[in-house]
Order: structure tokens, then C-alpha cells, then sequence
């Protein structure tokens, strides 16, 4: 599941299976928090809600890559995506 570090504090922010986020600080404490950054349980009772956005948010597609049609890459034609 994701994972990440805050970098000012350094708490791990870690997705778990039943959607909950699992938050230890550097320190050792843990709390968990649900989707919405809301606090559920644990020592820890503050959390970032950009990070719980990120990690507990919806997965959406990637549009910098190239589209598959029938289980194949699509190539660009010459021109395509060109400024003029």
C-alpha cells in the first residue's frame, strides 16, 4: 500500500488495507485517521491533510502517456503535436 514521509516532521503516512491511515511519528506514537484527514484512533490525534490526500485519494489516469487501443502502444504520426 502507499507509503510516504512528511518532510518537516518525518511521520510515515501508510495506507492500510481497511482504508484507514496509519500515521507514526519519529517518536514512535501512531494514530489512525480516515479518508477525509478525520481523526479515528490512536495516540496521535493531529494529522496533514495534503498527505492523507495524496496517499488515501482517488487514483487517477496518467494523460502524459500514451494511450493503449487493443493491448498496444499507440504511436504519434509524424506532425502530430507539433507547434507551428
Amino acid at each position: 500500500m502507499p507509503k510516504l514521509r512528511h518532510a518537516v516532521s518525518g511521520a510515515i503516512y501508510d495506507l492500510e488495507p481497511g482504508g484507514l491511515i496509519r500515521i507514526e511519528t519519529s517518536d514512535g506514537r501512531t494514530g489512525w485517521f480516515n479518508a477525509d484527514a478525520s481523526w479515528h484512533h490512536g495516540e496521535v490525534k493531529e494529522a496533514d491533510p495534503h498527505i492523507i490526500g495524496w496517499i488515501a485519494g482517488a487514483r487517477l489516469p496518467n494523460l502524459r502517456r500514451p494511450i493503449l487501443e487493443h493491448g498496444k502502444l499507440e504511436q504519434a504520426k509524424p506532425g502530430e503535436g507539433e507547434r507551428r
